[in-house]
């Protein structure tokens, strides 16, 4: 959180819910900085923010309240599972198309593939149906994975399948 100071301002100070965080002024660039830990307060539920700010106006001193922001804190990971390819599928080189269900209690913004560990492509729009160019892949075993987002950040991953290609 950020508190622009045009030179009057004192006393800056952030709370969440019972939770006190201090502020602290950048030098030089009037700007007060608040970071706080949001594993303190409980899981996809509301929380208040507020900010005490103290100043000094035209000689007299004033208290302010700002606004109080309802955040509500996710930290609840997506799932995400393979629908297609099955495990033990086999293959000729080619394209194969991996197609994933992924749901999150906020919503997933995006979901990657990997083959073998590496990244292959991602998409962000459910249904999650991703291609893997495979022409030129190796003979033999491949683990597929996927790995789901939602906008917190929060993330998991897919159960390995593993194919093979001949």
């Amino acid at each position: 959180a950020d508190v622009v100071d045009s030179g009057t301002i004192y006393i800056v100070a952030f709370y969440a819910d019972t939770y006190t965080f201090t502020a602290t002024k950048d030098a030089g660039n009037n700007t007060w900085r608040g970071r706080f830990d949001t594993t303190k307060l409980s899981n996809d539920a509301a929380h208040t923010f507020k900010v005490y700010v103290k100043a000094t106006l035209e000689s007299a001193v004033t208290s302010t309240f700002f606004t109080n922001n309802v955040v509500t804190v996710d930290t609840t990971p997506p799932s995400v599972s393979i629908t297609s390819p099955l495990n033990g599928a086999v293959f000729s080189r080619g394209n194969i198309l991996v197609n994933a269900n992924a749901s999150d209690n906020v919503g997933v913004i995006r979901v990657e593939l990997y083959v073998d560990g590496k990244y292959i492509s991602n998409d962000t729009a459910s249904p999650f149906s991703l291609n893997w160019n495979a022409k030129r892949a190796t003979l033999g075993q491949h683990n597929i994975m996927m790995k789901a987002f939602d906008a917190a950040g929060n993330s998991s991953n897919s159960a390995v399948v593993t194919i093979t290609i001949r």
